[in-house]
């Protein structure tokens, strides 16, 4: 496993999940943007 998540992850997770909230809609692709705002905890977690 990778190395331990920080309070800078989460706080960098919080902006892109906003980032992602800001234009959310059902009709489009919502899981790109979901992967977009959690994939550099997933690249630190499984490094």
């Amino acid at each position: 496993m990778g190395s331990e998540i920080s309070k800078k992850d989460i706080t960098r997770l919080g902006f892109r999940s906003s980032l992602l909230q800001a234009s959310f809609n059902y009709e489009r692709m919502q899981a790109g943007g979901f992967t977009w705002a959690m994939l550099p905890i997933l690249k630190k977690i499984y490094k």
